[in-house]
């Protein structure tokens, strides 16, 4: 079988992260949509030199849309994509 031609089935997102030890301080969530925008603003900040090269893909929207698997898309996308978050987000820098 080509590689083209499976698909990845994701396991639950409690499943695949329940070994994983998470300081209490933080959430560890499936990226949403919604927070496509953040998270490309964060990049640039964070990695200023991303906006140059094969990494710059990760600041269009529809890199995400396209290989991102979301809550209410098909489970055919390659990345699962989390973010790490701080309780309190005024310190989470």
């Amino acid at each position: 079988m080509k590689i083209q031609d499976q698909v990845m089935k994701w396991r639950p997102l409690k499943e695949a992260l329940a070994t994983l030890k998470i300081p209490a301080d933080y959430l560890l969530e499936r990226l949403n949509r919604e927070e496509i925008p953040t998270v490309i603003n964060l990049l640039k900040e964070w990695y200023p030199d991303v906006v140059v090269g094969s990494e710059s893909c990760h600041l269009s929207p529809a890199f995400y849309e396209q290989e991102v698997y979301f809550s209410d898309s098909s489970d055919d996308k390659p990345i699962f994509a989390l973010t790490f978050k701080n309780h309190y987000p005024s310190l989470a820098g």
